[in-house]
């Protein structure tokens, strides 16, 4: 798969499952300088989020 099909998959299923405010691709992929070990580095903003969802991702920051 292409390296833009990837991301666009990724972004595709991340919008289907949550509403947001926005999605910003940054990195390496984002500069145009990725290679085939690079990651996708996303940062996803959620206008606002249930306790249960908020609860579920708290453990990581």
């Amino acid at each position: 798969m292409a390296n833009q099909a990837i991301v666009d998959t990724i972004v595709k299923r991340i919008v289907a499952r949550f509403q947001l405010a926005r999605i910003l691709l940054f990195g390496s992929r984002a500069r145009g300088t990725d290679n085939r070990w690079s990651d996708v580095a996303l940062l996803v903003v959620m206008d606002e989020v249930e306790n249960k969802r908020r609860d579920s991702v708290g453990g990581f920051g």
